[in-house]
């Protein structure tokens, strides 16, 4: 491209120069000498003209690479006077294709975030599963998600910020299943359970072995063993365990008496059915078997 302008520059300055000699041929009458001016007042015109010429050839140049290549005219060679007049060139260039790039408001985003699914992890620390227990009140311990809640059946436990969970049960005795939920705020949930037995302590059993002694010797005896008179009667006496009671029986009469603090006792029986002259049995006995007999008969 600066070639060429460097050429139509060239031309357009070599034009001049043969314009301005046939305008100072022409301007000058035949016989009359022409006044000769200086260098600078000659050179001055012809300068700025060929500066203007240089400019305008400059300027069509650059119109004429930057739109559609327009019909050359030729310039006239058969001029007597030559006046030279430049025109400002008004060339109306493209407009500018400009991009615009538009920055995204934030604040209008709309920003898709999947659904929650995933349920929140559980995990119980203590008491481990199979734990014998002897307390009847037990704290179950563990972790979950930060923000999820855990309830065993409607008891809710102490969740903190970090997801360490607590809460205390009421055991039965025997076999517990204790089962646990967490549940996060999308509704997810997860279940863990733990087995513990209750071990009741069987209470002590206090044996009182209590020493039998040998209860006091045991005796009987009969006053009389005959009676006359009517009716008739014996009287029985004897030794034994104080407190124990000593029994009299016959066919025709009995009677009872309890042994005295002192060990002795001592019982009168009366034998109304008697038959005369006939004897009988009476048999005397304590608490413990001990037993002894005795002959009487009815002498009126």
């Amino acid at each position: 491209m600066s070639r060429d302008l460097d050429a139509r520059a060239r031309r357009a300055v070599d034009n001049l120069k043969k314009a301005m000699d046939k305008a100072e041929l022409t301007s000058v009458s035949p016989g009359i000498a022409r006044p000769r001016r200086p260098f600078f007042a000659v050179l001055r015109p012809a300068l700025i003209v060929g500066l203007l010429v240089v400019s305008s050839a400059v300027g069509v140049a650059l119109v004429r690479d930057s739109s559609p290549p327009s019909p050359v005219i030729p310039p006239s060679t058969t001029t007597t006077s030559v006046t030279t007049t430049l025109a400002p060139t008004s060339t109306t260039a493209p407009a500018p294709t400009t991009s615009v790039y538009v920055v995204p408001d934030p604040s209008t985003t709309t920003t898709l975030v999947p659904p929650d699914t995933e349920p929140p992890h559980l995990l119980i620390t203590s008491p481990e599963d199979g734990a014998e227990l002897e307390e009847k009140t037990l704290t179950f311990e563990g972790v979950t998600e930060p923000g999820a809640k855990v309830f065993a059946g409607k008891y809710e436990a102490d969740v903190d910020a970090l997801g360490n969970w607590h809460i205390v049960l009421i055991l039965n005795e025997g076999s517990n299943v204790a089962r646990f939920t967490a549940r996060d705020a999308a509704g997810n949930e997860s279940t863990a359970a733990v087995t513990v037995y209750y071990v009741v302590e069987a209470p002590t059993t206090t044996t009182t072995t209590v020493v039998e002694k040998e209860p006091a010797e045991f005796t009987a005896y009969s006053q009389f063993g005959s009676c006359s008179e009517t009716p008739p009667y014996d009287v029985y006496y004897g030794t034994g365990e104080p407190g124990s009671t000593v029994e009299i029986s016959s066919e025709y009469g009995s009677g009872s008496v309890v042994v005295g603090e002192n060990g002795n006792w001592e019982k009168k029986v009366i034998f109304e059915e008697a038959p005369a002259g006939k004897p009988f049995l009476v048999h005397v006995s304590d608490a413990f078997g001990r037993k002894a007999k005795f002959e009487f008969v009815y002498l009126p």
